[in-house]
């Protein structure tokens, strides 16, 4: 059977072009897994709405949900 190489150059070819064309009230749609700190889990096909592209990384805004049964208690 032929032989398959995997490799993660088209990732990374989609990661470099989504850095330089980004624009204000774009919407993206990460395509793996992100964590900001402990407050959030950014899963990859989740809405972010671009609301400032000057810098090196864009600001976005994230509206998302809390899944039932993830609640923090704290005592």
């Amino acid at each position: 059977p032929p032989e398959i190489k995997m490799d993660d150059n088209a990732a990374h070819e989609l990661e470099s072009q989504a850095a330089t064309s980004v624009t204000n009230g774009a919407h993206i749609y990460p395509f793996k897994t992100s964590r900001i700190g402990e407050l959030a889990t950014v899963n990859p096909g989740t809405d972010l709405t671009v609301v400032d592209a000057s810098g090196k990384q864009p600001i976005v805004l994230l509206q998302g949900y809390q899944r039932r049964g993830s609640e923090i208690g704290r005592a």
